[in-house]
């Protein structure tokens, strides 16, 4: 145990004895608990606490000690930071990663303007709210020099944007101002914030980079005419941009292969979010909700091991191919 845990668990049996015996004079109580010549027999209840002192001391260890080790529990808690946690997918990994003990570095652009995210926070004091935007360059050093000399175990690489609407991704009418902003958001911002905060993860116990993608983003899958005509859709703005996250995070396992990081794409499925450019109604009927998806993909990351490093992922754990 360390010093901390010490000085916490004598803290904590002095406040309970102080507790059990606050009716008491303190000379009485110091008797009682260090002085192991009996009371004199008139006093019935220093008595009574005489003949059970043993059974007090050992109640007040037991208790002491335990807070101690809960306290010594959460100094070892793990730690996660993900992007875009305001809302969807993000904020899910926020919720259950709170609910299982992590310290939680929950980022978006405009905290002040959160509501559920606030409510997590308000629930859970291991969750904290920082301001984020993953096309801020600056911002993330920031942010990194902020946690200088914290192990992440966990960094998500959450924050993405549809590119605009998706008549403006056709050929022909291609939104290029909107092309360049999905770019910076799916693409870069992932390397930027790996680049970052690489330092903090390779100092860590788990090591894990986790990128959100989308089978989209999958040339195999992209050349195939049906498979093309049904879900991308000759869309020539998100797609892209989540190739170019596949590259690079298939690049960068490798690059960080000697520290241990494992660095790996997670493709959640059809997940109803607000990305998703359909009515909230048809999105309830045949969408995965977020709670349900996040559940997979972290039973998912629980699991991973360098052999999965630099991979694409559904979220049962199948490959899927470039």
């Amino acid at each position: 145990m360390c010093f901390e845990g010490v000085v916490h668990f004598r803290r904590q049996f002095l406040e309970l004895q102080a507790k059990l015996l606050f009716w008491l004079p303190t000379a009485r109580a110091n008797a009682l608990f260090f002085d192991w010549r009996a009371p004199p027999k008139k006093n019935l209840i220093v008595q009574f606490f005489y003949k059970r002192r043993l059974g007090i001391i050992l109640i007040c260890l037991v208790i002491g000690l335990a807070g101690s080790m809960a306290q010594a529990r959460g100094d070892d808690a793990q730690t996660v930071l993900i992007t875009g946690s305001n809302r969807g997918i993000g904020l899910e990994f926020a919720r259950q990663y709170a609910e299982q003990g992590w310290r939680v570095i929950a980022t978006c652009r405009r905290p002040d303007e959160v509501v559920e995210l606030a409510e997590i926070v308000t629930a859970y004091p291991n969750v904290t709210i920082k301001r984020l935007d993953v096309t801020d360059h600056a911002g993330i050093n920031a942010l990194a020099a902020e946690y200088e000399g914290v192990p992440i175990d966990l960094l998500i690489n959450n924050a993405g944007i549809l590119g605009g609407a998706l008549k403006s991704q056709r050929f022909g009418q291609v939104d290029y101002a909107a092309f360049r902003q999905a770019m910076a958001v799916n693409a870069v911002g992932p390397l930027k914030m790996a680049e970052a905060f690489a330092p903090h993860i390779a100092a860590s116990a788990q090591k894990k980079i986790i990128n959100i993608t989308s089978v989209m983003g999958s040339l195999d899958n992209a050349g195939k005419s049906d498979f093309n005509r049904r879900i991308v859709g000759g869309l020539f703005i998100y797609p892209p941009s989540k190739t170019a996250l596949n590259l690079m995070m298939r690049t960068l396992a490798l690059e960080l292969e000697d520290q241990g990081v494992i660095v790996t794409l997670i493709h959640p499925g059809g997940v109803n979010t607000e990305i998703v450019p359909v009515p909230g109604f048809l999105r309830a009927i045949f969408l995965t909700s977020p709670k349900k998806a996040v559940r997979r993909m972290i039973a998912l990351i629980d699991t991973l091991g360098p052999e999965q490093s630099g991979l694409m992922l559904h979220t049962d754990g199948e490959v899927i191919p470039w």
